[in-house]
């Protein structure tokens, strides 16, 4: 009923629903399949059918969430889904948003569900553009949406989401008692997520994300002070973005970062200053 309903496709056995979503539902966790769309077309267009059966009430949007710490926990069990549908079925989910994470009460408290996998895809399949908001699309997806999407790819458009939400808060009310405390148009870098075309976003993703200092900087520094997504969002972006067996983002041309050893990646990943066991984000 409303935006708070969505189909759990674990209690219809799966039929009508995409081979994709089917198999991320058996996938276990707390991922889940909604919907079915089926493509027909006339001579000159084609007009897609969306249809979804509501069997049983899954959870509520994330922005009914009654503050951002129940978000910290439904972000990690999504984590834990994406997970799982790659590891036991190789899938990947194709529209990561702040309406494809559900929060459902039970006698344990709050936990996270993953909704939304209308357009999951197999790992290695031939890409299609993304519905996913530009806003929260990967670096490489922005950069070439018919791009092979990964697992890393998907994590990364969590981390997108993690930062909004962080910095906006996860509804009206959350977002007007941040608001209230700022400068009537503050200059938030990472408005310019959500300005320009494809390219632009990427500039300005790209931009913030090159080390952990500019990360710092832009990103982590305008959360809001006391949102437990702050620190959520800077663990998520070392894991993502500096380990050694990350390449981050790079401002070098594709031949020269190519001829790169791992050596030196690690050296420069660890070039940014370090005080007290913390990187300086000045």
């Amino acid at each position: 009923r409303g935006n708070t309903v969505v189909a759990d496709s674990t209690a219809t056995g799966f039929t009508g629903l995409p081979r994709a979503t089917q198999d991320a539902a058996k996938a276990g966790g707390n991922a889940q399949g909604s919907s079915s769309s089926k493509v027909q077309r006339s001579s000159n267009r084609q007009v897609r059918q969306h249809r979804r059966t509501v069997t049983k009430w899954a959870g509520n949007m994330i922005s009914e969430a009654d503050n951002q710490s129940q978000v910290v926990v439904a972000v990690a069990d999504a984590m834990a889904a994406l997970n799982a549908a790659y590891e036991k079925c190789k899938i990947l989910h194709g529209n990561i948003s702040n309406q494809a994470i559900l929060l459902q009460q039970t006698v344990d408290g709050i936990k996270g569900v993953l909704a939304e996998f209308d357009y999951a895809s197999y790992a290695g399949a031939d890409a299609d553009e993304s519905p996913e908001l530009m806003l929260f699309q990967s670096i490489r997806g922005l950069d070439n949406p018919r791009a092979v999407r990964t697992l890393l790819d998907v994590l990364e458009s969590l981390l997108y989401l993690v930062c909004w939400l962080g910095t906006f808060g996860v509804n009206q009310a959350d977002r007007e008692a941040y608001i209230a405390g700022l400068p009537k148009d503050p200059d938030l870098p990472i408005k310019n997520w959500n300005k320009g075309d494809a390219i632009d976003i990427a500039d300005a993703k790209r931009l913030h994300m090159t080390t952990e200092s500019t990360f710092l900087t832009n990103i982590v520094s305008r959360m809001r002070e006391d949102s437990p997504l702050r620190p959520l969002a800077l663990d998520m972006y070392r894991a993502l973005f500096l380990h050694p067996g990350c390449r981050g983002v790079t401002l070098v041309s594709n031949d020269e970062f190519a001829a790169m050893e791992d050596g030196d990646i690690r050296t420069a990943l660890q070039s940014v200053p370090i005080i007290d066991g913390a990187r300086d984000p000045l």
